[in-house]
């Protein structure tokens, strides 16, 4: 993609901005008279450019406003893609980034807010608006008092960009812009990510490869898919080996923790050793769970960490904030004498279970029979056989996400992303 600005020379100080895209969902925002726009897009396909050059094509001496659903996402995505282009096109006359309002040069006013502080949302009087990233639910009552804030003459138009909601058609994106939507007043325009050739060449088709195709069909073809509706595991497909079975030109193993610190009938605990060969097969060799307090919780890893050896890394997931480096020192001093790395959690539970997913749909997996393990698994606080708990095991996968306990397959996702990043060491 290309930009450009020519400046036809003074007293008429008119501005004139050349923008190069192949992708024509892009070309057919930017022609749009539609007062409320929808572009519906995938993974990488140039929603935020999308944005950010609509919002640098809307008339001279107007005042806009720019809104995401957190400070954090205007920053990583609207801005992200807006600040570059209005700078290198000279086009900023002053930027005062503590009150969040951008000038240009032909009299454009941008205002920034996040849609997490409803009490400044309610002052400004404005032209245009767009909304970055609203499918999470929580920005409906926060966009409905933005929307009146449009209220100055001229087009008024209403953008949003984003990536389709995870309960699909059950948002009100979609009441908003194809239920209740009024021909020449709503327009959506999908982009797919397959849509995008600024891409890299293999971007769509490894996301493709390694996603389930209901994860797939949401993040890179933006449809309007209900993840809590569709089937994440197939476990059908998901492999047992059979007693005696060799793991053959083994390269690495992790162990990952989905932790808890409630006993009794509170959340679970869950720590799952996988492997993975050099064939690239992976193998869950064994899963340990139950509902501990955090004192039991902490001995069942440390007798799990010794019978596994100091050759295997140990994940934990940390949360976010001061709260996260705490619990990092913590871990690293409860195991001590083995290798622990613990790992941010982010994003939606069943997003992050789709490259895991896809690759139990392809036959990918393989849950083992080894002697001594499958041998602390508890379910409903009775310990399970080694049988048993490989049954359960494959049952609370095939009930994700509708089942009360996601723990192990946040711990399968976890400990795959660890198998498959590179420049490791690796650990047999």
């Amino acid at each position: 993609m290309a930009t450009a600005i020519s400046l036809e020379a003074p007293p008429q100080i008119r501005h004139r901005l050349h923008v190069e895209s192949r992708i024509p969902q892009q070309h057919q925002l930017w022609r749009s008279r539609a007062s409320h726009l929808l572009y519906l897009g995938g993974r990488g396909s140039g929603k935020s450019y999308a944005g950010a050059i609509w919002t640098l094509m809307r008339p001279p001496n107007t005042r806009g406003l720019i809104v995401a659903p957190t400070l954090g996402n205007l920053k990583a995505a609207a801005l992200q893609s807006l600040l570059p282009l209005a700078y290198g096109a000279g086009l900023v006359e002053q930027h005062n980034k503590q009150e969040g309002w951008i000038r240009l040069i032909d009299g454009k006013e941008i205002l920034l807010r996040s849609l997490d502080r409803e009490e400044l949302l309610r002052g400004p009087s404005i032209h245009w608006l767009w909304g970055d990233e609203l499918a999470i639910e929580k920005t409906r009552d926060a966009w409905d008092i933005v929307i009146a804030c449009v209220r100055e003459p001229g087009e008024r138009q209403r953008l949003v960009t984003t990536t389709p909601p995870l309960n699909g058609e059950h948002h009100w994106l979609h009441d908003t812009f194809v239920k209740q939507a009024i021909p020449g007043v709503h327009e959506v325009i999908v982009s797919r990510t397959a849509d995008n050739p600024y891409n890299p060449p293999d971007y769509e088709s490894g996301l493709r490869r390694d996603w389930a195709d209901a994860y797939a069909a949401r993040e890179l073809d933006a449809k309007w898919i209900d993840v809590g509706a569709v089937e994440v595991y197939n476990t059908e497909l998901l492999l047992t080996a059979p007693v005696g079975f060799q793991i053959a030109d083994l390269v690495k193993t992790v162990r990952s923790y989905d932790t808890a610190a409630t006993g009794g009938g509170g959340d679970y605990t869950a720590g799952v050793l996988m492997s993975i060969d050099k064939a690239n097969r992976l193998y869950i060799r064994d899963v340990m769970r139950g509902q501990w307090a955090p004192e039991p919780r902490d001995a069942m890893m440390k007798r799990t960490a010794e019978i596994d050896g100091s050759a295997v890394t140990i994940l934990v997931c940390q949360e976010r904030g001061s709260a996260g480096k705490s619990q990092a020192v913590y871990w690293t001093r409860i195991l001590i004498g083995f290798t622990v790395r613990t790992e941010l959690e982010s994003g939606d539970k069943v997003v992050r279970a789709g490259p895991f997913a896809g690759q139990v749909g392809a036959g990918n997996v393989t849950i083992t029979c080894e002697p001594g393990r499958w041998e602390n698994y508890y379910h409903e606080g009775q310990r399970l056989t080694p049988d048993a708990a490989r049954a359960r095991f494959r049952q609370n996968l095939g009930m994700f996400p509708h089942g009360r306990t996601k723990d192990e397959s946040d711990a399968c996702a976890q400990a795959l992303q660890a198998l498959v990043k590179r420049n490791e060491p690796v650990h047999m």
